[in-house]
């Protein structure tokens, strides 16, 4: 038996049979996972003489959700005979739906007039979002048929683990046992020979 590959192969060995057990790392990695739902489900709704009509749905926007995209289609009626169906549509965040219900100038996200309506728009920050329609006309109502759909990518935390040090740890045991056998086999040498 030779002392030096033969304990140098143990200690190997424990080494490599500590890193296959204990080797393994947990870690959280996110990913993004698409979402669709509606956010103002299918209404109709009637718009009087000089009225408007709001709806609105918060929007949060955070590190584990981004890319939000609202996608809105309406469309309006007049119901009454031989009068312009035409209708303004503005969207706006809550503070400029307070400037424009106080008529001061107000910021708005869209604007458009006529009696159809699809667009989208991307959410950067939460808040509170206001789908307006407002009826130029003072001779006519209006109905509205309207409903706003999200689309977001959500960032799920997942567990995942690394097993590299297992395997580091198995070529290591081995390794170790084979030096030990060697020094296990192998004759001494006695230097005053």
């Amino acid at each position: 038996m030779r002392p030096r590959p033969t304990f140098g192969g143990i200690i190997i060995l424990v080494v490599g049979l500590l890193l296959i057990f204990f080797g393994t790392q947990i870690y959280i990695e996110y990913v993004p996972k698409h979402d669709e739902g509606s956010l103002i489900e299918r209404t109709v709704a009637v718009v009087d003489e000089l009225y408007y009509k709001d709806f609105s749905a918060r929007v949060e926007v955070n590190s584990s959700i981004k890319d939000v995209v609202v996608s809105m289609h309406g469309s309006a009626e007049s119901l009454q005979a031989g009068s312009s169906a035409d209708i303004n549509f503005y969207v706006m965040n809550d503070s400029n739906f307070l400037k424009w219900k106080h008529r001061e100038k107000a910021g708005y996200i869209l604007t458009s007039t006529g009696t159809e309506f699809k667009s989208s728009f991307v959410v950067n920050y939460t808040d509170t979002y206001h789908f307006i329609f407002d009826n130029p006309s003072p001779s006519a109502k209006k109905s509205v048929d309207f409903e706003a759909e999200y689309s977001r990518t959500l960032l799920i935390p997942e567990e995942r683990e690394n097993r590299s040090l297992n395997y580091v740890g198995a070529v290591a045991a081995v390794a170790g046992a084979l030096t030990c056998v060697y020094g296990l086999r192998k004759a001494p040498i006695i230097p005053w020979k």
